[in-house]
């Protein structure tokens, strides 16, 4: 089941809400630039990620209140392209929180902590967290999707130096 956006703290969902009101308008803006090319511009699915990753159940809120900061801010002088991308940003993360899920926003383990611990013979650590947030980035953006898949990433992830972001290509589907 779904967590319903109301569900969270009233003091967590407030400051999420205040801390991140603007990421939607980011997205639409990064929408419309790419808007003067042939391709539409949509959210990465690790930007959505992310979006949810820092947001949780607050991002459905966020995505509702930056419409409404939207039409406040225009009024009636709103271009049409601004709503646009905003209508597509919003209905992009939305679909992702409800319908994608387990595909987007929070994809199941194919690992647990002592599974990697186990299998690359790894000391209980910040590590093991940081490995396992790697591996669940790596899986919603798409580029993992079974337990050998994250094996092989998690290898890759080791043979850097510690603190070096794995650099992948992003798929979309």
């Amino acid at each position: 089941p779904v967590p319903a956006p109301i569900a969270l703290g009233k003091h967590f969902a407030l400051e999420t809400i205040v801390e991140n009101h603007r990421r939607v308008h980011h997205l639409a803006n990064q929408t419309l630039k790419g808007s003067s090319g042939e391709e539409e511009h949509k959210p990465s699915r690790r930007s959505i990620y992310h979006f949810f990753k820092d947001t949780r159940q607050a991002g459905v809120d966020i995505c509702l209140l930056s419409l409404a900061d939207t039409r406040g801010t225009y009024e009636s002088s709103l271009p049409q392209e601004i709503w646009q991308a905003e209508l597509s940003v919003c209905r992009e993360l939305l679909e992702a929180y409800w319908e994608k899920r387990e595909k987007i926003v929070a994809p199941p383990r194919l690992l647990t902590g002592n599974d990697v611990m186990e299998v690359f013979q790894l000391k209980p650590g910040r590590r093991i967290g940081q490995l396992l947030d790697a591996l669940s980035e790596a899986q919603a953006a798409g580029e993992v999707a079974t337990r050998e898949e994250a094996l092989a990433f998690l290898r890759l992830c080791l043979a850097q130096p510690v603190g070096t972001v794995l650099a992948v290509q992003e798929t979309e589907e």
